[in-house]
């Protein structure tokens, strides 16, 4: 039986995403995402028309055009792959809204140190991981239905609301708040580097060198990240043997008689 299509939708929903000239590798690869990814994800959870800044038709200028639409639309989702300039600026528009917005990347990339606090999905295009993107996204998307989105200036207007109240327990709170965002400025490295560790085991998975964690344990750290030297290679220095020993010096001849020894003297 057919799945029946929605005809109420929530809104449109306007993408952020890197476009590329057209007939460039980029605006493929932009096709493609918002084709079999972004748009199923968001119409699925109730949001039409979805378009870019490409799919505009109106005249006038472009980018004030791009800012209405970041300002007005109930939903936004960004692909930060490749983390274009233009890209960045538009999803820091977004947030100075307070409105929601969805951000996802391929995995690929890693995610800049002032992103690290805003969820993300990672994607990557082919047909299994596609199909999980379009899954998380589309739940992430209902999620935020009717709901207060946490945008990344929310905390600091609070902090700084705070602390103008003129009150002494509100300083102590604005105070324990930017304690936590240092503890999560210091985690972030962490975090980052335990993101591209996790890329590289998926990257030595894919190309069938991947060693599981207790075969790497049991052995040497040394023997964990470099091959093993060749069979022709003499890893251990042979013992040579003990030299033989020295022959004797042959005895030395009596010393020829003095004259003084002379006997027929």
């Amino acid at each position: 039986m057919a799945k029946e299509k929605k005809t109420d939708t929530k809104g449109a929903c306007f993408v952020i995403m890197e476009i590329g000239a057209e007939g460039s590798a980029e605006r493929v690869r932009s096709d493609e995402v918002f084709l079999d990814i972004i748009e199923p994800a968001v119409k699925e959870a109730g949001y039409a028309p979805v378009n870019r800044a490409d799919h505009i038709a109106e005249p006038g200028k472009i980018t004030a055009q791009i800012i209405e639409k970041l300002i007005k639309v109930p939903m936004v989702v960004v692909d930060l792959t490749g983390l274009n300039p233009n890209v960045i600026y538009e999803l820091g528009v977004r947030h100075s809204t307070g409105k929601p917005v969805v951000q996802i990347m391929e995995e690929v990339d890693n995610l800049p140190f002032d992103l690290y606090d805003v969820r993300t999905i990672q994607f990557a295009r082919n047909i299994s991981k596609a199909k999980q993107a379009i899954e998380a996204i589309t739940k992430y998307i209902l999620s935020l239905d009717g709901k207060a989105y946490e945008h990344p200036f929310a905390a600091v207007l609070q902090m700084i609301s705070l602390r103008e109240s003129g009150k002494p327990e509100s300083a102590i709170l604005a105070d324990i708040m930017k304690e936590i965002q240092i503890m999560q400025s210091d985690i972030s490295p962490l975090a980052s580097s335990v993101r591209e560790l996790r890329n590289s085991v998926s990257h030595m998975s894919a190309l069938g060198s991947y060693r599981p964690l207790s075969e790497i344990l049991s052995g040497s750290v040394r023997d964990a990240v470099e091959p093993p030297p060749p069979k022709w290679r003499n890893t251990k220095r042979e013992q040579s043997p003990d030299p033989p020993p020295r022959p004797d010096p042959p005895p030395r001849p009596d010393p020829p008689p003095r004259p003084d020894d002379d006997p027929r003297r």
